[in-house]
This record gives C-alpha cells, structure tokens and sequence, in this order.
C-alpha cells in the first residue's frame, strides 16, 4: 500500500508501491534506469524497453552511466538514439502521452532537448517533420512541436531549475495539448493539432538533445545536461488521473 507523508494532494512525500505505471498496449516506451532489467550491463551500450515491444535505445558518449540508479548526460553529445520507427509516427490523429523525469544542472542559459523522433531544420529552428520535447531558454518555456509549424506551449512554468520535475504533455489530436508539471495539470494549447502531421520520416528517436536532418550517431544539438529517470511514451492520451498515478508511483524516489 502506498502512502502519502504530510499533506494530501501534491504536497507531502509519496511512499511505496502505488498501484504502478499505467500498462497496456497503448505503453509503446518505457525505460526505467532504477531497474537492472533495463540494463543490460553496468556500462554496456543499450537500454532495454520495458513496455514490451521491443524498442530497445542505443546509448552513446557516456549517457550509458549509471549514477545513483538515473541516467547520467553531461551536456557534451550524450544521448541515446533508435532508429526511425513506426511505433513513434503519430500522424494527424494518433493520440499520443509522453511522460519522463529529469533533473536539469545546466541552469538557466542554454536550450535543452529532452526527447524527438523529427529533426529540427537548424540547431535552433522549425521541426521538418515528426515531433519534439525541448526547452527554450530564451522563451523560457517548454516546446512540444509537431510538424514544420506546430507549436504547443505551457507558459510562466519553471521547468530549468536545478530539482527533479517530471513533465508530462498530452497530446488528443481532436481537442487540445495539456502540459502537467509534477501530476498537476499546468497549461492547456486548446486547439486541434489534426492538421499537424506528427510522423518523423527523417530522423531517428533521440533522447537527449536535438538533430537537425542527418541521423548521427555520435552528436546532437540543444544536448541535455543532468539526469533522467523513468520515460514513459504511450499512443494514446493519458487522463489527469493516469499521469497522476504515473507521477505517485515514483515520486517518493525523487523526494517530490
């Protein structure tokens, strides 16, 4: 049994099992580095996903370290990568949630990506196709785009300060784009993103920084530095309910 210590609600400190992360066949990504079944050795090049179908990341540069039970990036072309794969090629209708844990250390002067399977047309431009999860420094605001001229924002949100967040954005193609910062829902982009086409086609999966039209393997930009924990991609859109209980089930590890 789970337990909240102190008040209820977002406050307090979250303890125990929960009723786990929402699992069903919509669950495309799941990777969780506190668990050795992700691993598939304390330094080798590869995390496994637990969702189980099978999309296993590359791992590059020394995002492979395992610090303290979280994936350790150190800002200086870090990442992992997958080839391009259906499973993330949302199109103008699929419902899609991406859910993910991060603690940023490179304060509050750069741009970092978090997540993308669609390259940005430069280091700092429109996506050319696909989807990403990535911050603007400038803007001070947290972008997820789809397509050439998507734009969905949450807006007067901190999300570069040094301490664990988990994000999640939730994307219902028919109605609108939802941002939650730590299980509370934060902004909502009401408009229909049908038009947006959200199917990468030139680039690989990535986490951790940005690409713009070459799939390499060795670099990225906007590279992310701090940790991460468990992420979390489902093909379908997440109630308040389900990121919530996504965010209770590991929220006593990060003290949040």
């Amino acid at each position: 049994m789970a337990i909240n210590i102190g008040a209820t609600g977002s406050a307090g400190r979250f303890i125990g099992g929960g009723a786990g992360v929402v699992r069903d066949t919509q669950l495309k990504f799941y990777v969780d580095p506190f668990k050795y079944s992700c691993w598939t050795g304390e330094t080798d090049s590869s995390m496994i996903d637990l969702s189980g179908w099978g999309n296993d990341v590359t791992v590059v540069n020394g995002a492979r370290t395992r610090t303290n039970g979280w994936w350790s990036f150190d800002g200086t072309n870090d990442f992992a990568y997958r080839a391009l794969d259906s499973d993330f090629q949302f199109g103008t209708t699929t419902d899609f949630s991406i859910q993910l844990w991060y603690y940023n250390l490179g304060g509050d002067s750069y741009d970092f990506g978090l997540i993308q399977q669609g390259p940005f047309t430069a280091a700092k431009g429109t996506t050319v196709d696909g989807w990403n999860l990535w911050y603007d420094q400038s803007l001070e605001k947290m972008f997820l785009k789809m397509g050439p001229s998507s734009l969905a924002h949450s807006d007067s949100v901190d999300w570069h300060t040094a301490e664990w967040i988990n994000i999640a954005v939730v994307a219902d193609r028919s109605a609108n784009t939802k941002f939650y910062k730590d299980g509370v829902l934060v902004d909502t982009y009401s408009a229909s993103s049908t038009s947006l086409n959200a199917s990468g086609t030139s680039s690989q999966f990535v986490i951790g920084g940005t690409q713009t039209n070459v799939t390499s393997t060795s670099a990225v930009s906007n590279d992310f530095n701090g940790y991460m924990g468990q992420i979390l991609i489902y093909v379908t859109a997440l109630t308040e309910n389900e990121i919530r209980q996504n965010f209770n089930q590991y929220r006593g590890i990060y003290n949040v």
